[in-house]
């Protein structure tokens, strides 16, 4: 495994793209530092400009790096279900390129479960851009051979981390408004959520 790490690292620090395992689907990650990757995998996604990329993070820990103004109700959110299939909204830090919110003033941030990726988060110390692996209009990739099927070599490493478990969508809760709000059930489902905390 650390043989491919230091292979996807090497790849995300110079610009490129990886396809990475998560306990939803696969996705297509890049450094979401860098500008320039995030133009490749918005071409390579045929993704209008207008549509915003969450953010893979390493831990709770990480928000901060990339949101403002956390309120607590994101923090017990994170602590009961990162790492998970849970993305969460928040108040986008100033430093934050435009490019990964769509234009707007908020971010969506989430711990995956998978342990390859969490390995390469940890060791890239920033965070993945990661939009779901598939052009647009098709499912969501659940297999390493179903990202190759997608995208072939216009990909330049696609990570082997077996079937995704979950095969749904992150479940999105907006954290940036004073109370919480689902706006996607995916596989973490509403009840689950409401039981932890009272939103709507």
């Amino acid at each position: 495994m650390k043989k491919i790490i230091a292979q996807a690292l090497q790849i995300l620090q110079q610009g490129g793209i990886v396809a990475v395992p998560t306990d939803t689907v696969y996705g297509l990650a890049v450094d979401a530092a860098n500008p320039d990757a995030l133009d490749a995998l918005y071409v390579l996604k045929n993704r209008p400009a207008s549509k915003p990329t969450s953010v893979l993070i390493a831990s709770a820990d990480d928000m901060s790096s990339w949101a403002k103004n956390i309120p607590d109700s994101a923090c017990k959110l994170a602590q009961r279900f990162w790492p998970g299939a849970l993305t969460l909204i928040l108040e986008k830090a100033d430093q934050v390129d435009s490019k990964l919110t769509g234009g707007t003033n908020t971010i969506g941030l989430r711990v995956p479960k998978h342990p390859l990726t969490l390995t390469l988060l940890k060791q890239l110390a920033t965070g993945l851009a990661t939009p779901s692996a598939n052009p647009a209009g098709e499912p969501p990739a659940v297999t390493a051979k179903q990202v190759r099927d997608y995208f072939g070599n216009r990909v330049d490493l696609v990570l082997e981390g077996g079937e995704s478990a979950l095969q749904l969508a992150s479940t999105i809760v907006d954290c940036s408004k004073k109370t919480p709000r689902i706006l996607r059930e995916g596989a973490i489902a509403t009840q689950q959520i409401k039981h932890h905390m009272n939103i709507t």
